[in-house]
């Protein structure tokens, strides 16, 4: 079955009544003339001549005396649509003819209009001409290479080379495959996908240079969300972060935005799920702004308070497990449990209800005001001190390990007493005196006393749902105090607001589900061997600022060996994310989410053979010194044999990198930049670096030690040099004839 329409020509398009739309489809499939287009009265003039707008193209161009340009004028629509169109050309110098070809006898600048008949307004370009250049040697075409989309437009750029090794702008003729070039070296790519040429000539046609142009297929569409873990089983009270990517409509799979609720307990935008406390089959789900969603399934259990024996608030904790065998198990009820430092015997499994609290902090009820001061005495709690140079400036009380808290808000620890004010304290140790510059009337005022939860030697410990907060555990030092122990389980614990380290991490541990954040210097450090991070939350960590370079931020693994650190959100810390840092052998990095901390998201320091895989890391570095290649998303310090893959890198203050200083030796060998072999990442920057420095004067770092980037994708913005190199920077034309990404990906 056939139809036939017939549209009237005295049909007028105002664009005022939205008319236009129908003949801009037209045009799109070159089913409308000109003469379709428009039969409009005088009346209608003015209305057309601001809706309808000619177009000459180039807009600008250079060439050289007598060389012929060919001008083209099309019409634009509202609608985005477009087609060419016959105008009236004119020139200030020159001659052009009817259908737009110009030329010039002689060298200068001159204008050429394109202007509908009987219309005052048109378009203008520019064509500069010049003298033909003598003693071109070369042609050279820029950029050489291209990654466009269909319908996206690029401008290639031709100089000559002379014979004293300079450059000069000279005319050009154009042509190309795939897609449409116009006189000023505009390419406008097809709608079919492949590999394409750009080739410009001098006008004579004696030199020439091509460049690649690749047409990638279309931006694949968000089609569906999927949403991990798909199920999960919780304690009550128990954390688990969510992630969500997107399934495009070109088959891949690619990060996406989403926003997260939940039933049974709370979520955070960050995809953070809290369980409640009754038990029942839950839902956490994401969905996007299109509308696209996907849900997960959430178990939470309770354990019966009969599991253990029970140890109510304000009991001695010690005591209780003095007086039990190992292997007991033991319930914290509900509460805050104070300034209790708990060595367990093996086997030992602690518990805690929605609500447990283990607080090495004192409540502060009694003060006696004092000038501009309040201030509470008898204080005779004095903790081990560490060298001020560790403090940042500004924050010289980071040395002293006890902190004091107004409704939980960490206040400024000030070194003398004349410094009081407002937010800030200050500790008379001699006068066993604390002053206060706020009033505390109607707060709650807390000061850490206890330097630790949970120590010792025991092993095959477990704690279970527990809050701990607020210990005074000097620099260096854990509240939970782990070094000489083995196989503890930590899960589903909050390890806050302590002075030094949350959690300092053993032999065969497992730190599973926890938030670990706000704490003074890091919130974890050391490692082990054999142990396993995976399920946590990192964030908002170096709260008394600890220089970073002395151990501050998220988390920093020592002399680890065999160290799996997977699906952790690491974010928002001062200093670095995910640090290793000493002797760290055999260890993996992979599934992490690390953004927005102050220094590189992903640090590996002199250490040795590791694999960083599958992380996204976005927003690092800019809070802190991204000089020389600092400040990376992931960054590589005199540790050899490290394999770094799959990782989308972001809009960091540098991309991956690698440097190289005089770090001597360690317990597995030099620490030196050797077989870094970084592949298959996706990296997008609009600033900073990527590659390879040193600065001990040895260039083989650069050219026998193995050290190689390959196939990597590269999202680049205007800068022109995003490499670093053998001591220089460079583009990515100079980049891939060093030898690196010779098969990667190039965007801008």
């Amino acid at each position: 079955m056939s139809f036939t329409f017939k549209l009237s020509r005295r049909l007028t398009v105002r664009p005022s009544l939205g008319m236009y739309t129908l003949c801009s489809a037209l045009i799109l499939s070159t089913a409308c003339a000109e003469s379709d287009l428009l039969e409009n009265t005088d009346e209608d003039a003015a209305t057309w001549d601001q809706s309808f707008q000619v177009e000459v193209v180039p807009e600008h161009v250079f060439a050289e005396v007598d060389q012929p340009i060919q001008l083209v004028a099309r019409l634009h629509l509202p609608a985005r649509a477009s087609m060419p169109i016959a105008v009236e050309w004119t020139a200030s110098g020159g001659t052009v003819s009817a259908d737009g070809l110009f030329s010039a006898n002689s060298s200068g600048s001159y204008k050429v209009v394109g202007r509908r008949p009987g219309r005052k307004h048109g378009d203008t370009t520019t064509v500069v001409v010049g003298d033909t250049v003598p003693h071109t040697v070369a042609l050279i075409l820029s950029p050489d290479t291209a990654l466009l989309r269909p319908l996206e437009t690029r401008r290639f750029t031709a100089e000559g080379k002379l014979t004293d090794g300079s450059t000069a702008q000279i005319g050009a003729v154009w042509s190309a495959d795939g897609g449409t070039i116009d006189a000023g070296g505009n390419y406008l790519a097809g709608a079919t996908p492949g590999q394409y040429h750009v080739v410009a000539k001098n006008v004579s046609g004696t030199l020439a240079d091509t460049a690649r142009v690749e047409i990638a297929p279309p931006v694949p569409t968000l089609v569906a969300l999927e949403l991990t873990p798909t199920t999960v089983a919780l304690a009550g009270g128990g954390a688990q972060p969510f992630a969500v990517k997107g399934r495009l409509s070109d088959g891949s799979v690619a990060e996406a935005e989403a926003v997260f609720s939940a039933t049974g307990g709370t979520i955070t935008s960050a995809g953070l799920f809290t369980a409640g406390i009754a038990p029942g089959h839950y839902r956490v789900i994401a969905t996007s702004g299109a509308g696209a969603a996907d849900t997960s399934t959430v178990t939470v259990t309770v354990p019966a308070a009969s599991s253990g024996t029970v140890i109510y608030p304000g009991t001695d904790i010690q005591a209780v497990v003095d007086a039990h065998p190992p292997g007991t198990g033991f319930v914290l009820k509900t509460g805050i449990h104070r300034m209790q430092q708990v060595d367990p015997k093996d086997g030992n499994v602690f518990t805690g209800e929605l609500g447990t609290i283990l607080s090495g902090a004192r409540e502060l009820n009694t003060f006696v005001r004092s000038g501009s001061y309040w201030v509470a005495g008898g204080q005779t709690q004095q903790g081990r001190d560490t060298d001020p140079v560790h403090c940042e400036l500004g924050y010289e009380g980071c040395q002293w390990p006890e902190d004091l808290f107004l409704d939980d808000r960490l206040l400024l620890r000030v070194t003398s007493q004349a410094q009081v004010g407002p937010g800030k304290w200050y500790f008379d140790y001699v006068d066993d005196r604390i002053y206060v510059g706020d009033d505390p009337s109607g707060h709650r005022i807390e000061t850490s006393v206890s330097a630790y939860a949970f120590g010792g030697t025991a092993s095959d410990v477990t704690l279970r749902q527990l809050v701990i907060e607020k210990y005074a555990s000097p620099a260096q030092a854990g509240a939970v105090q782990g070094d000489a122990t083995s196989g503890w389980r930590i899960e589903d614990c909050e390890v806050r607001q302590s002075h030094g380290i949350g959690i300092r991490i053993g032999d065969n541990w497992q730190v599973r589900g926890c938030r670990v954040h706000a704490n003074g210097q890091l919130g974890l450090a050391r490692g082990g061997a054999g142990s396993l991070i995976e399920r946590c939350e990192i964030y908002g960590n170096k709260t008394v600022h600890f220089k970073t370079g002395f151990a501050g931020g998220a988390l920093k693994f020592s002399k680890s060996k065999g160290l799996i650190f997977r699906n952790n959100k690491v974010h928002d810390n001062m200093g670095n994310g995910v640090w290793l840092d000493i002797d760290n052998i055999d260890y993996e990095v992979h599934d992490n989410v690390v953004y927005d901390n102050d220094s590189q998201g992903i640090f590996v320091e002199i250490s040795y053979r590791g694999k960083v895989y599958n992380n996204k890391v976005y927003g690092n570095g800019f809070g802190r010194n991204s000089s020389w290649l600092y400040g990376a998303g992931i960054l590589v310090a005199a540790s050899p044999d490290v394999e770094i893959y799959g990782n989308e890198v972001m809009n960091n203050a540098n991309g991956i990198a690698a440097i190289q200083q005089n770090r001597g030796s360690g317990a597995h060998g030099p620490h030196e930049i050797s077989n870094l072999y970084v592949h298959d990442n996706v990296v997008t920057m609009s600033e900073g670096k990527s590659g390879l420095a040193q600065s001990i004067g040895d260039e083989s770092y650069f050219s026998s030690r193995n050290n190689r980037w390959v196939r990597n994708t590269y999202t680049l913005g205007r800068n022109a040099k995003y490499f670093a190199w053998a001591g220089a920077t460079m583009s990515e034309t100079e980049w891939r004839r060093s030898g690196q990404d010779v098969e990667g990906t190039f965007r801008r």
